[in-house]
């Protein structure tokens, strides 16, 4: 959400620098999502990271469709996110 709100570029490097920071903590987000996994789920928990990497891939051909609105993309990520949250906190 913050990218569309960036409207100078010295707004855009903060939010590309804040992205840069949540990378750093990758691998104990990682460390920590195996250990919430039950025993039998774990090697399946980890599996299925690269599959959200392999749907977040095509998203700069996508983005280039939205020419018009460059906006849009962000939007739509935005409340397939929060769609998903739902999901996750209904189960």
């Amino acid at each position: 959400m913050a990218v569309i709100f960036a409207s100078k570029l010295c707004a855009a490097d903060s939010c590309f620098c804040d992205r840069c920071l949540r990378e750093i903590g990758e691998p104990a987000r990682k460390a920590m999502i195996v250990d919430f996994a039950k025993d039998n789920a774990r090697a399946r928990s980890v599996g299925l990271l690269p599959v959200r990497s392999l749907s977040i891939t095509p998203a700069a051909a996508i983005g280039g469709c939205f020419e018009n609105t460059p906006q849009a993309p962000f939007i739509i990520a935005e409340l397939l996110g929060s769609w998903n949250n739902r999901l996750r906190s209904d189960s």
